[in-house]
């Protein structure tokens, strides 16, 4: 049993290598605006039935309302299948949004977790900073295209949107979420306050979410994947 958890992860940091290497360590988070849901290389989705919204604020704002209006939000979810998967884009629905977005800085989390009623154990697994567009946010689905993050089959996760500055009564988004809770392998997340405090909504609110990757290959064709790789890379430098 150690011996296959150690070549797992064995094999799991050497694909976060490959993968770092074929998109050459990419350094931000590009943020693109669609009127219409991802359909190619899904891992998971869950598409939203109602036109109910939760609210982004930047979290340091004074709350108002019923005071769970200034959160980081996101969602959590268990990697489906048998096999270990990369994360390569992250897509929200927004019903509207603040003028105070574009050009504001965020924080775009990957956390795991125990399981999805249990956050209370909840490990960072990869945190990517970035610069919302000057312009074209609207409406629509927004894919946020990260920096590939091998994830683990049967592993509960989430993901985290937070603002990094404020207060600013228009840096919100609002984000279509689905209150029948009908994807049961995970919910919405909130996190408010300092220390943050996390909440979890399994069974009961989702997210309109979707995520894309790839399955990560078996470790022979991992391997020759990695001898490919290398040979290009000792190619190039010889003719440099």
């Amino acid at each position: 049993m150690k011996q296959s958890i150690r070549s797992r992860l064995v094999c799991l940091a050497a694909v976060a290598l490959v993968f770092a290497f074929a998109r050459n360590a990419e350094a931000a988070i590009t943020v693109s605006v669609n009127s219409s849901p991802p359909s190619t290389d899904l891992l998971l989705s869950h598409g939203g039935v109602t036109n109910f919204a939760s609210q982004w604020r930047w979290i340091g704002d004074n709350p108002t309302g019923n005071g769970h209006e200034h959160t980081d939000l996101g969602q959590s979810f268990l990697v489906p299948g048998a096999s270990d998967v990369v994360l390569d884009k992250i897509t929200i629905r927004p019903r509207d949004v603040g003028t105070a977005v574009s050009g504001a800085s965020y924080n775009l989390e990957i956390w795991s977790f125990s399981d999805a009623t249990d956050i209370s154990g909840n490990s960072l697994v990869s945190s990517q900073t970035d610069v919302f567009p000057s312009s074209g946010l609207s409406s629509g689905y927004w894919t946020f295209d990260i920096e590939d993050q091998a994830l683990a089959s049967g592993q509960q996760y989430g993901f985290i949107l937070a603002f990094n500055n404020g207060p600013d009564s228009q840096l919100f988004i609002n984000a279509v979420e689905d209150l029948n809770g009908a994807y049961t392998d995970g919910g919405k997340l909130s996190r408010e306050g300092t220390p943050p405090v996390w909440s979890a909504f399994r069974n009961f609110v989702d997210l309109d979410f979707y995520l894309q990757g790839s399955i990560i290959p078996e470790p022979s064709t991992l391997a020759l994947t990695m001898l490919g790789m290398a040979g290009l890379g000792w190619r190039r430098r010889r003719r440099t």
